[in-house]
């Protein structure tokens, strides 16, 4: 079904089975090679016609800028209503707002991330309308292509406070073959690598569809299929065959270890925040922590506002039991809540921390969420959004810190008994929605981060896919960084990954768990922590680069062979 509508559904179908990619915890191995072939759609401009050919197309038919930002809209809109419809649920059982509300939110917030997606297509499109003339350089186009979509994603990540969830190199998370090559590209680089290979499938599917129907020469078939045959066999066999050769060198057994014992309480929200049932967190955080003792957990992570008051400064009720539950013999670091006088004297404002206590209940350090969450724990824009206040409470009026830490859990003292590295140890904390961001995880890595810590409380998305999206994001800034990672969740996932990507262990979800680990302290340096964000800023350059090249090649010939012109003659 060709035409207007038959375009469309391509579009809304390659969306729709893109976003039932990020539902399951991972993609399963069979399924994967499937999915460059969602963005096919995206590059092949003219295999479903418009009704107007152009006049400088040589009789070619193609469709209106207008339509192919549409087209690319309707594709991310798509994607992010299948991926994101956990938004629902939670406002809707969260926020109290009603379902349709609740609805028109994701909706809302879908169409803004679908501008994103309608650039990219815009982009592809105008792009391809310059190059009618010269349709031989397919790997030209892949490689644009590729560009753009990593600029794009990042521009996503940033702009507007960012939203950074679900970038689509996250789906490479548990393929065990290309795990390696995060350590490389980053999950920025899977995502290049994925458009790129999509650009160069389409170069060779639409050549065949046109020399089947007797539209292409078999000449003109080979000058645009074969160069993307090769280079889309050289990018596989790169992918693989470093992805082989980083699994050989991973195999290296490290010595140096440490327990680690990581609570998941598992207290409900509707709970949690409430006065009565304080005491009972806080004795269930003692009982599991007591747990993790008696198997010999040398420091212990409690989850993101796992103590949901000012620990410095607590209420008088609930006093006598904080100070005994967090008086153990071990290190303790835990999220919890902190106060900050204004210049106006009268006046506070709260954040999100996490806090390190010593082994005999005193504050060492503390750090201050830097990276908040939009709508959830401050009002972006107040004087357009500032009625959602009262909504949000004292979660949604919170303020950023301004400098990241590291945590030295052991003291001189405390190493004397312990094996010498334990003094070595650098807890880079990270506090849930911070970890989505890998340029704020590397800095804290660049600052001597060896052992990095996410704090987080997932028990707001419920049974939806958001806890797995959100655990697989953070998981890969491991391999990223070469760096052992472990999160603390207060409903789960709960767990630990090596610095070498291996999982040491997960827990389930809305369970009360004291996990007690031994984490290798196996910290090396990979390409990408090196380097950084360094696909990125290739694809910025190469894309400027085309972009100059394409503006200083004459179009004279192109101009002179349009059937304007001859009709003019």
């Amino acid at each position: 079904m060709k035409g207007a509508v038959g375009e469309s559904l391509l579009f809304v179908l390659s969306g729709f089975f893109l976003g039932l990619f990020f539902i399951p915890d991972k993609i399963s191995p069979m399924l994967l090679p499937m999915l460059p072939f969602l963005f096919v759609p995206l590059f092949l401009t003219n295999f479903f016609l418009s009704p107007e050919p152009s006049p400088f197309s040589n009789g070619a038919r193609i469709r209106s800028s207008g339509r192919s930002f549409f087209l690319g809209w309707i594709f991310g809109v798509t994607e992010a209503l299948t991926s994101l419809w956990w938004v629902v649920q939670t406002i809707h059982h969260f926020g109290h707002l009603p379902f349709i509300l609740s609805f028109f939110s994701l909706f809302v917030l879908s169409s803004y991330l679908g501008l994103f997606t309608g650039l990219f297509l815009f982009g592809l499109d105008i792009w391809k309308k310059n190059d009618l003339n010269n349709p031989s350089n397919p790997v030209v186009l892949a490689l644009f292509g590729a560009c753009l979509w990593t600029i794009l994603e990042v521009l996503r990540s940033e702009l507007f406070t960012g939203f950074p969830l679900n970038p689509l190199g996250d789906l490479i998370w548990g393929q065990e073959l290309l795990t390696p090559d995060l350590s490389i590209l980053g999950a920025t680089g899977m995502s290049f690598a994925i458009i790129f290979i999509s650009g160069l499938l389409s170069a060779v599917i639409l050549p065949i569809i046109n020399k089947l129907s007797g539209k292409t020469s078999a000449d003109l078939f080979r000058k645009q299929s074969l160069p993307a045959i090769a280079m889309s066999v050289l990018t596989l066999s790169a992918g693989f065959g470093s992805a082989e050769l980083l699994s050989k060198e991973s195999s290296a057994q490290e010595t140096q270890h440490i327990k680690v014992g990581i609570i998941q309480g598992n207290i409900p929200q509707d709970q949690k925040w409430t006065s009565q049932y304080l005491k009972d967190t806080i004795r269930t955080y003692h009982q599991l922590s007591k747990q993790a003792l008696s198997q010999d957990a040398k420091i212990l992570l409690w989850p993101e506002t796992a103590i949901p008051v000012v620990i410095d400064s607590p209420p008088r009720s609930i006093a006598k039991d904080l100070q005994k539950a967090l008086n153990l013999p071990v290190p303790i670091v835990t999220g919890t809540i902190g106060l900050h006088r204004e210049a106006d004297r009268f006046r506070y404002s709260f954040s999100n921390d996490a806090a390190l206590i010593s082994n005999n209940g005193e504050i060492l350090d503390r750090y201050t969420k830097i990276h908040l969450v939009p709508f959830g724990e401050y009002i972006p824009f107040p004087s357009i959004f500032g009625w959602l206040r009262n909504m949000t409470g004292i979660t949604g009026d919170l303020i950023p810190g301004k400098h990241q830490k590291l945590f030295a859990p052991f003291k001189e003292e405390d190493s004397r008994s312990l094996p010498e590295f334990y003094k070595k140890i650098r807890i880079g904390p990270v506090i849930c929605y911070e970890a989505m961001y890998p340029s704020l995880v590397h800095q804290l890595v660049l600052k001597g981060a060896n052992l990095l810590v996410v704090f987080t409380d997932d028990a707001w998305y419920g049974k939806t896919a958001a806890s797995h999206q959100l655990y697989q994001q953070t998981m890969i800034r491991a391999i990223e960084e070469g760096i052992p990672l472990l999160r603390a969740a207060n409903s789960g996932y709960s767990g630990a990954i090596s610095g070498r990507g291996k999982l040491i262990r997960t827990s389930g979800r809305f369970t009360k768990e004291s996990i007690t680990l031994t984490v290798p302290l196996d910290s090396h340096e990979t390409f990408y922590q090196k380097y950084g964000e360094w696909v990125f800023r290739f694809s910025l350059v190469i894309f400027l680069f085309l972009l100059a090249t394409r503006a200083m090649e004459p179009h004279n010939d192109g101009i002179k062979s349009s059937p304007l012109l001859d009709d003019m003659h």
